[in-house]
Order: C-alpha cells, then structure tokens, then sequence
C-alpha cells in the first residue's frame, strides 16, 4: 500500500569476483518519489581507479581508489573475513566506495541468531553497519544485516530504521532482495 502514496524503486547490482570478492561493475538506478540516480561504477584495481559513469547528468568521472568494496560486494566481502572467533561487539573496518567517495566502513558483529524464513530455520550471523545519520537513517547504528553462519555468508535479511519511517529486506533466489515493507 506504501507504493500508492510514495513510489519507491532502487535496484542496485554489483559484479564482484567470487574468489577474492573485489568489486567489478557497481550499477545504482534508485527512483525515489522522483528523487532519481542512474550510475554505474566500474572498477579498475590495477589502476586504483574508479569510473563513474552518471546517465542522467550525462557526465563521467575517474577517481582515484585504493581497493574499496561497493555497498553490496561489502557484505560479500566478509566471506574472506574469519568471523566464526568473533565476540560480540568486535568490529571489522572495510573502506567502501559510494556517491564518488571512499568511507571507512564499519561492521559491528552482534552475535548468532535463527531465523525463521520460507526457507526453514537458519542460524545466522547479525551485524550492524555503522551508517551515517541524518539523511537516510535515524541514528548511526540505525541498520541490522543478517547473513547465514556458513562458509556461503550470504546477506537474507535488513532491517533499516530510516528517519522516515522503516524498511525491512528479505534474500530469495530469484532476486537479492525483496521489500517486504515500508512504514
């Protein structure tokens, strides 16, 4: 019902290499009750670089990179991370390319949890990101991820509380991720 009074579509890709989990090609086409990107970035790690490419302004840019994570290949990137020794409240520090810069990203670990899903029961890892406040999110610790206890560590679940509202994300097979709802 939320669609009927604030339309929301954002699809976010990333191509990362599935040995070494470095990002290839991040593709943003976000919709936002009007507010739109249309961007892609293509990563090029001998050169350190980073070619934006935005649609709409009709403009490309080269920055300078050394080695980020997109906002997707981040959470994949903990497949390469020992996490199963971790304590709760332990952190890991990925930088993280976004909106034509590099942040110092940080992911809090929370502890394990089950969850229950469509597909049964899954042990899972939970972490929260440490996000930036104020524009999109509540407060800084506004975002919870759950990825599965496995050596596969695949992202199934967000929640997000965002300064209007809230948003919940569940993984499926067909897509990464499925809105389950807007508030």
């Amino acid at each position: 019902m939320i669609s009927w009074f604030f339309k929301l579509n954002d699809t976010y890709e990333s191509y990362f290499s599935a040995s070494d989990v470095k990002p290839y090609l991040f593709k943003r086409d976000i919709d936002e009750g009007g507010h739109k990107k249309r961007r892609d970035v293509t990563f090029d790690h001998d050169k350190n670089t980073a070619f934006v490419k935005d649609y709409l302004k009709k403009k490309d840019t080269v920055i300078t990179v050394n080695g980020p994570q997109d906002m997707i290949s981040t959470f994949y990137f903990l497949r390469n991370y020992d996490t199963k020794n971790m304590k709760a409240g332990e952190e890991i520090s990925v930088d993280m390319f976004f909106d034509f810069e590099t942040y110092s990203f940080k992911l809090q670990f929370l502890g394990y949890e089950t969850l229950k899903t469509k597909f049964g029961k899954v042990k899972t890892q939970k972490f929260r990101p440490i996000v930036q406040a104020g524009r999109v999110f509540k407060a800084k610790e506004s975002v919870t991820v759950w990825i599965t206890a496995d050596e596969n560590k695949i992202p199934i679940r967000m929640k997000a509380s965002l300064a209007v509202g809230s948003l919940r994300l569940n993984w499926r097979p067909t897509k990464v991720w499925q809105i389950l709802s807007v508030s």
